[in-house]
């Protein structure tokens, strides 16, 4: 499972807002749906998990051939017989 980043989350916001808005065509209802959409994006925005002291680095995989893991270092290895 990956994680959510909040560029991610706010531009799929921000899509499925011009594409609701383009079911309407009054000014006010366009309007009113801009304003929804701008305060679920400022909700997003004030989530805890957006907060610089809550974000945590993204482990990733390290292969052998970039750097071996230091000594008494416990790690999952995966290897391939080569066939």
């Amino acid at each position: 499972m990956g994680y959510l980043r909040k560029e991610m989350v706010i531009n799929a916001l921000k899509e499925d807002m011009e594409d609701t808005k383009k079911c309407y065509e009054g000014y006010q209802e366009k309007e009113l749906i801009e304003f929804c959409y701008n305060c679920m994006e400022h909700v997003i925005d004030r989530l805890p998990q957006y907060y610089p002291e809550n974000a945590v680095e993204e482990s990733r995989w390290i292969p052998c051939s970039e750097r071996l893991p230091e000594n008494a270092m416990n790690v999952i290895a995966q290897f391939s017989s080569g066939t």
